[in-house]
């Protein structure tokens, strides 16, 4: 999951940037508090459980969600123009956040294909959006700690003398 983090975190860096947020999912959205901040707009990387098989030689091959949360800040407008303005705005900004992740991939992970998307109602100042990815894992973490730790060694055995 390190390599899918760490794709996503440098995609919407470089194709969203514009001072925006990212970090692991951590229910920040429910957690603001003076010490414990919430600066928007920010997009949080949740990943679900993951199911996984055995592939052979300690590489284990998975189905996995990646739940991106999408969190802009809400202003109050006052006119229906603002308003339809404003909700523009956001739309697209959640529509970049789609076109940048869908069909990334890397040696670790098959490209991520949307499944769902969704708003999460809130009470705050927060609009929260969800987009739904799935993908294929690869982890070999198992198999490269195996061939790091253990070269193989041919024994240099002499003969005893007598």
């Amino acid at each position: 999951m390190i390599e899918l983090f760490e794709k996503i975190y440098e995609t919407l860096k470089n194709k969203i940037g514009n001072g925006l947020w990212i970090d692991i999912w951590n229910d920040q959205v429910n957690k603001q508090t003076d010490n414990y901040p919430l600066f928007l707009p920010a997009v949080f990387i949740e990943f679900p459980k993951a199911n996984y098989r055995r592939n052979g030689d300690g590489i284990q091959q998975g189905n996995a969600l990646v739940i991106v949360h999408v969190c802009q800040n809400h202003v109050g407008v006052d006119t229906h123009e603002g308003a339809y303005n404003q909700s523009f705005e956001y739309l697209t900004f959640v529509q970049n956040v789609y076109l940048a992740l869908q069909d990334l991939s890397g040696d670790s992970f098959s490209p991520l294909d949307r499944v769902e998307t969704g708003q999460v109602p809130k009470i705050s100042h927060v609009i929260e959006n969800i987009i739904v990815f799935s993908t294929e894992v690869f982890d070999k973490t198992k198999y490269d700690e195996y061939q790091n730790e253990l070269e193989p060694v041919t024994p240099d055995i002499q003969p005893e003398k007598e």
